[in-house]
């Protein structure tokens, strides 16, 4: 997968801006507030239907302006697609496959998977357990064709479980939403635990050339306890459930934890040992999505000379050079990366007043 051409309108710094991106390594330079990391988010726009900076896209529509807009075409396995989004002010937004408008972000995910790091990334390590399920959804969702429709069905049914619990329902009266839950939670945990299994040997693999010294350590917790079915844990922990009206225990409470060296990772491990375990787990992903599906994702790296030290943007680099696939890089000056890539192709772009000039 490809982005070859990119249109960007009113995406924050930027007013209107095209460029032509190289399939493999691009770089991105300016200043401080020049629109580098708006750039970023349009092309995360394209593969996620939002910001990886703002979840509300109306904040990310430029100052003064009522509406925002993406285009790129995009090559795949010598297929060219035309992928677009729109979002006026008080609409929702609009998505545009081919020229035909379709509903669902997971449209956009399907023709464009998409990953970012930037400097709040670590939040995957330090943040709360949605900041981990997110990571393991997106891989799952990437590389299991039933998981979104599993998901949405369990999405759905808690959705009514709560709503009934707001209006004092019986355990009798729940039981409609507790089967459901009962067969899509088992399937969802089931799909969950096989994807963290199959990237196990990915992350090992891209830990030991990271940060030789420790290993990452990868378990998933389902979310209730795994030795009984899910609707009996929905029965025993109803008092609860009603109490606080709302579902406890399922899927939507599971856990991924993160060991570095034998330790939690959240809090043991420096902030650079942090950063370079989201490295670590966001490679691996793009490492296995392309050994399991033969698909290359996009991925946007914002800021990195001053996210990491001289040896780990080394590291992390020649890792880089494995990928094969296209990445976008974000950088004050292009001295910061220069010694990092000698005998790496890599196209150059100049940002400045969210303008694109590529530079020979």
């Amino acid at each position: 997968m490809t982005v070859t051409w990119i249109e960007v309108r009113n995406v924050r710094a930027v007013l209107t801006t095209a460029f032509e991106p190289a399939a493999g390594t691009n770089l991105l330079v300016g200043d401080n507030g020049s629109g580098k990391t708006s750039l970023l988010e349009a092309f995360y726009l394209l593969g996620a239907g939002r910001s990886f900076a703002n979840p509300r896209l109306e904040n990310v529509v430029r100052h003064g302006c009522d509406e925002l807009r993406v285009v790129a075409r995009v090559v795949e396995a010598g297929r060219e697609c035309v992928v677009g989004v729109e979002r006026r002010l008080g609409t929702p937004p609009e998505i545009h496959l081919d020229g035909r408008k379709v509903d669902g972000f997971a449209r956009l995910a399907e023709r464009l998977p998409t990953q970012v790091i930037y400097p709040q990334s670590d939040e995957l390590i330090i943040g709360g357990p949605a900041n981990r399920r997110r990571f393991v959804d997106w891989g799952t969702f990437h590389v299991e064709q039933d998981f979104m429709a599993c998901w949405r069905d369990y999405q759905r049914a808690l959705n009514q479980r709560n709503a009934a619990l707001r209006t004092a329902a019986t355990l009798a009266d729940l039981a409609p939403w507790d089967q459901i839950l009962d067969r899509t939670g088992a399937q969802l945990a089931g799909y969950r635990e096989a994807y963290v299994r199959a990237l196990i040997p990915y992350v090992t693999a891209l830990a030991g050339r990271l940060f030789p010294d420790a290993a990452i350590e990868l378990q998933m917790s389902r979310g209730w306890a795994a030795e009984q079915p899910l609707r009996e844990a929905l029965a025993r922990t109803f008092d609860r459930d009603r109490r606080t009206q709302a579902t406890n225990v399922g899927p939507h409470r599971a856990e991924l934890r993160i060991r570095y060296g034998g330790h939690e990772a959240r809090t043991t491990a420096s902030r650079g040992q942090q950063k370079l375990v989201v490295y670590a787990l966001k490679l691996a992903q793009l490492e296995h999505l392309w050994r399991t599906r033969q698909r290359r994702a996009l991925l946007l790296l914002d800021d990195l000379p001053s996210e990491l030290d001289r040896t780990s943007r080394a590291r992390v680099f020649d890792a880089l050079r494995d990928h094969a696939g296209q990445v976008v890089i974000t950088a004050i000056e292009r001295s910061q990366l220069d010694p990092l890539l000698k005998g790496c192709p890599v196209k150059v772009f100049h940002v400045e007043r969210g303008a694109v000039t590529e530079l020979v």
